[in-house]
């Protein structure tokens, strides 16, 4: 099994290194450098206690409830990447330190692969989404309608908004001199932060 354990770090090893090198290359010419693994989930918002999505609370990037929910990592190139290379080390160590015999050593081998090519998987996974999110958002939000939801005037108030299937809460803010009550309809202008900027959309649709 030795054998079988070197050959797997120097291939998986191989894999990972040319996969930083490329995702290096990426990250210069588009800004990119997440190597192969690729994500369509958008949200940068966290569920808020009603269940819908909270953009004060930003740092946290989820969309379990869509392509999410269906996510598996066998499906990521990563995934194999991180699974055969640190199958491989952990093998070799064991095989040349003689901490473990076999079978045991394959059975820690396996497990400890399958472990880190999850996470690393993830980790990217979640990266990706959160580039994704930060991308987008503006185009996504912006003129899009809104109902306030807390009362808008010299204190900021707060609005819910749907955007690609997704019930968003945004603190919203207004232009001096406009209030909006609970239930108006209004229109996102611009964003400030974590923050709507909200104007009367018969300002900018008419009556």
């Amino acid at each position: 099994m030795l054998a079988a354990y070197i050959v797997a770090a120097i291939v998986g090893g191989g894999m990972i290194v040319f996969s930083a090198l490329a995702g290096l290359g990426a990250h210069a010419d588009v800004g990119g450098g997440f190597g192969h693994d690729v994500d369509t989930g958008h949200s940068g918002f966290d569920h808020d206690a009603s269940g819908s999505h909270d953009a004060s609370h930003d740092s946290d990037h989820s969309h379990e409830n869509h392509e999410g929910a269906a996510w598996l990592p066998f499906f990521s190139i990563r995934f194999w990447t991180y699974t055969v290379g640190t199958f491989g080390l952990i093998g070799t160590i064991l095989s040349l330190t003689k901490v473990s015999v076999e079978p045991l050593t394959l059975v820690i081998a396996i497990a400890a692969g399958l472990v880190m090519g999850t996470t690393a998987a993830y980790i990217v996974r979640s990266l990706m989404k959160a580039e994704h999110a930060t991308a987008s958002s503006q185009e996504d939000f912006l003129g899009a309608l809104a109902q306030v939801t807390v009362p808008i005037g010299e204190l900021p108030g707060k609005v819910r908004t749907s955007v690609r299937g997704d019930i968003i809460d945004f603190v919203a803010l207004s232009e001096p001199g406009e209030t909006f009550a609970p239930g108006e309809e209004v229109m996102i202008v611009g964003l400030e932060g974590d923050k709507a900027r909200v104007a009367r959309k018969t300002d900018f649709l008419g009556d």
